[in-house]
């Protein structure tokens, strides 16, 4: 039974995940127990374009992000631990992250060197909150990505960069 973050596959012969550099291998030749795909910050399973994707490419995608409700929020420990422990136990063959970055694109708001990488001095509270949880989205997407590397699974993370370049 598949709840409403979670988008089923609808044609499990396609293998173009909407990238020409993205291909999925099946599952059963790589040794991977299932086709189920941890999707972390994909937007709202109704209207995201890589959820489809993966759906389109026979995989079973398991979203988590706020848009999908606070049930789905990582910056929730009770909602972070257990999915972190699902992860150590080899529910999910693949990861794919792509986290707000947002923060760490203002000189503004952080530097990249120092103390301010971590948030600038005398930020106002919106700022300072937006800074806070970015960094710990960050840290818990880092975390997502060694524990599925731990257990051998596959992972993507995508950065996403200012117009000239910069991350």
């Amino acid at each position: 039974k598949s709840s409403a973050n979670e988008h089923k596959s609808k044609d499990p012969s396609s293998s173009n995940l909407g990238h020409p550099n993205l291909k999925w291998t099946n599952t059963a030749a790589t040794g991977h127990r299932n086709n189920k795909v941890l999707v972390l910050f994909g937007g709202s399973t109704a209207t995201s374009p890589i959820i489809d994707s993966l759906a389109n490419s026979g995989l079973h995608a398991v979203n988590y992000d706020i848009a999908d409700g606070i049930h789905r929020n990582i910056l929730d420990d009770t909602i972070w631990y257990p999915l972190l422990k699902s992860i150590e136990a080899g529910d999910f063959s693949c990861l794919y992250a792509m986290p707000p970055s947002t923060t760490f694109r203002t000189v503004k708001l952080r530097i990249p060197q120092g103390r301010d990488r971590y948030g600038m001095k005398k930020l106002g509270p919106a700022a300072e909150e937006s800074v806070r949880k970015q960094n710990l989205l960050a840290i818990r997407t880092f975390q997502a990505l060694t524990t599925m590397q731990s257990i051998n699974g596959t992972a993507v993370v995508e950065i996403t960069c200012n117009a000239d370049g910069q991350t």
